[in-house]
């Protein structure tokens, strides 16, 4: 079977469940020219995933748009999410409720996108002046 989608959409669909996570980090790492934009918000995602995550990540050129809002990934998860996405430029990053704290602020601050949403990350206010 190919796979021929735009948007590769399953939020909510992997929480906790490591076999699932592992099949979209197969498809997420094939560099589909039509898959522009991933969905995998609210599958609380720990650190360990968003490691092997960020290695799909680095291999796909035409991602876009990335939504990992309400995971669980912390600033462990942003430093690996960040060395998967260093060479990319994307059109918007969704990052709310994933515990960044100021550390994963900072970090996320240096991937480039158009639009990036940090709410909800338990920043204070060390973090808070990073995304300022």
């Amino acid at each position: 079977d190919s796979i021929d989608r735009e948007v590769l959409d399953v939020s909510a669909e992997l929480k906790g469940n490591e076999k699932a996570f592992k099949g979209v980090l197969a498809i997420v790492g094939l560099d589909l020219e039509t898959m522009s934009s991933l969905k995998m918000n609210n599958n609380d995602i720990p650190a360990l995933w968003a490691k092997e995550l960020a290695v799909g990540l680095s291999k796909n050129h035409f991602l876009v748009h990335l939504d990992l809002s309400g995971n669980a990934f912390a600033a462990d998860g942003m430093k690996a999410l960040a060395q998967g996405l260093k060479d990319k430029s994307l059109q918007s990053l969704l990052l709310t409720g994933n515990d960044l704290g100021a550390e994963g602020a900072k970090v996320a601050m240096d991937i480039k996108t158009r639009i990036l949403k940090v709410a909800n990350n338990k920043f204070r206010s060390e973090g808070a002046q990073a995304v300022a």
